[in-house]
């Protein structure tokens, strides 16, 4: 299998994560998970065929996972990993957007058409071993718009099914913080927290959580209705933050992401939560005036919450945007 002389670039929406519906798994599908694809903060990558592997525009780990990930691509296509990645930009890593799989993706996805290998996502997925608990990143990348995955079987491994997606309407907009907050949670760390989550798990919250997913977020998801769809959000995030309070010690992971999540609802927000494990927490709101102003007043706040940043975005309802350049000839 050859190279193509051809300049991919991957550009990929980052996703807020809602949550988890199922921990404990006793119907025989364990997690299940919900959120929504966003324009803003987003991955590019830019791939080309190179003598080597050369990773530019980021350092550290960033740079080690984009070679790792270059490297399985190549062995699985069956390919010298002869590349040049170049990271154009990147999302705060661990801070509740899905950065490591939209990285994951965008390599993987890049790197099969350069080789001219037409593969699906949840293949890129499977190959690059992203997707263990949450579909919400693989779907996003595909599909974009509002997502909800149906989880594992138990001992399965492989990308969750999609189950419902919803474009959303385009003057709904996310304001977003991410406060600075010295502890981010993933791996190990991650795994330790969901386990123990499992182990103490009510299961009279996941039946309330299955409810308000099913009776609430969804219909109103298809009927473009917002009010209801905030009201879901606001009675998920509770059920949720009910699952993994043993483990993060309230319905939020830290006091500043609470307080942020009153102060969006107190300023017109239709609906708040902390995605995954946060740092960043958004609120729903309709209009990108409304949006703007609201984003101005959270920066505020989080000045004097210790600092942060503060952006608002649309939802993406289109999923990644993949644009193949073909190099001339001399």
């Amino acid at each position: 299998m050859s190279i193509s002389p051809s300049t991919v670039i991957v550009k990929a929406p980052s996703r807020l994560h809602f949550g988890i519906v199922d921990m404990k798994g006793s119907l025989g599908r364990k997690y299940g998970t919900v959120g929504v694809s966003i324009e803003t903060p987003h991955t590019v990558v830019e791939i080309q065929e190179y003598d080597g592997l050369l990773v530019e525009g980021s350092d550290g780990s960033v740079t080690e996972k984009t070679k790792k990930y270059a490297i399985q691509m190549a062995k699985f296509l069956e390919v010298d990993p002869n590349f040049r990645i170049v990271l154009k930009n990147l999302p705060p890593a661990h801070s509740g957007f899905g950065s490591g799989t939209q990285l994951a993706l965008s390599v993987g996805t890049g790197i099969a058409r350069l080789c001219d290998v037409d593969l699906q996502v949840e293949e890129v997925a499977w190959i690059l071993k992203r997707g263990k608990v949450s579909g919400i990143g693989i779907y996003a990348f595909r599909y974009g718009g509002f997502i909800i995955d149906g989880g594992h079987k138990i001992g399965d491994e492989s990308p969750p099914p999609l189950i419902f997606r919803q474009s959303l309407p385009s003057d709904w907009y996310f304001v977003i913080g991410i406060p600075e907050l010295e502890e981010k949670i993933s791996g190990v760390e991650e795994k330790k927290l969901m386990n123990q989550t499992a182990k103490f798990l009510d299961e009279d919250v996941v039946c309330r959580a299955s409810r308000v997913v099913l009776m609430k977020l969804m219909p109103a998801a298809v009927e473009g209705d917002i009010v209801a769809f905030g009201q879901g959000m606001n009675l998920f995030e509770k059920e949720v933050g009910r699952m993994f309070s043993c483990t993060q010690g309230d319905v939020f992971r830290h006091q500043v992401i609470k307080a942020g999540v009153e102060f969006l609802m107190q300023h017109g927000a239709y609906g708040a939560g902390q995605s995954s494990w946060g740092p960043a927490f958004y609120g729903l709101v309709k209009g990108e005036q409304i949006a703007s102003d609201l984003a101005k007043r959270l920066t505020k706040f989080l000045e004097r919450k210790g600092g942060g940043n503060v952006l608002f975005t649309r939802i993406n309802n289109t999923g990644a945007e993949i644009v193949v350049r073909t190099l001339s000839s001399p």
